[in-house]
């Protein structure tokens, strides 16, 4: 990433914390980490975000760092190509959520990024999937089962161990440039250490 992409990178998850997470509690700065500790329903949890050099992955970690987890689900879920209307016909998605890799792609048979109409392409997913209570699932709007061709999201959802103690995950997507699902598949079979957790 050049100097600008990462700033911005770092600004889209200040932007995030600052949307989804109570806002009394702090953001912590660590050496270009970003990290928010928080407690909900008696158990602490650090919630952390990073990125190394050669990867272009935004890597994350949610770790439980005290009280007791008796029920915890982790989802990660995106909009395929950018691409969402609020009003659409039956069937105007052709949403998808595949194995690529470690993680998965979540992209849109239609919406491509194949070209300057198809949208700007798939997204890519990953979570350390031994710390799941079970296997990960599709999911689509509001969590449920992912219908492809009306869901405006694609994500993927598992139940976790209540002693996963830290979880890690990693998201990407082509911030400035549209990427083909297509494009996606041959980048990482060709440079599978950047999409991999170390």
């Amino acid at each position: 990433l050049t100097e600008a992409e990462y700033t911005n990178e770092i600004w889209n998850v200040k932007a995030m914390f600052d949307r989804h997470l109570p806002a009394h509690v702090p953001l912590f700065t660590v050496d270009g980490n970003h990290e928010r500790s928080y407690a909900r329903n008696g158990a602490d949890m650090r919630l952390r975000f990073f990125m190394r050099p050669g990867s272009p992955v935004l890597w994350g970690e949610v770790e439980h760092c005290g009280g007791v987890v008796t029920n915890a689900t982790f989802s990660l879920a995106a909009l395929p190509s950018h691409v969402s209307r609020k009003s659409t016909p039956k069937d105007y998605y052709s949403r998808f959520v595949r194995p690529l890799g470690d993680g998965w792609m979540l992209g849109d048979d239609k919406f491509d990024g194949s070209g300057e109409k198809r949208g700007m392409g798939p997204c890519w997913v990953f979570f350390d999937k031994t710390k799941a209570d079970g296997e990960p699932r599709a999911v689509g709007n509001a969590g449920s089962r992912l219908k492809p061709g009306d869901d405006r999201r694609a994500g993927v959802e598992a139940k976790l161990k209540p002693d996963f103690g830290k979880l890690r995950f990693g998201v990407w997507q082509e911030p400035f440039r549209r990427t083909s699902n297509e494009a996606l598949v041959k980048r990482i079979e060709a440079d599978k250490k950047a999409f991999t957790f170390k």
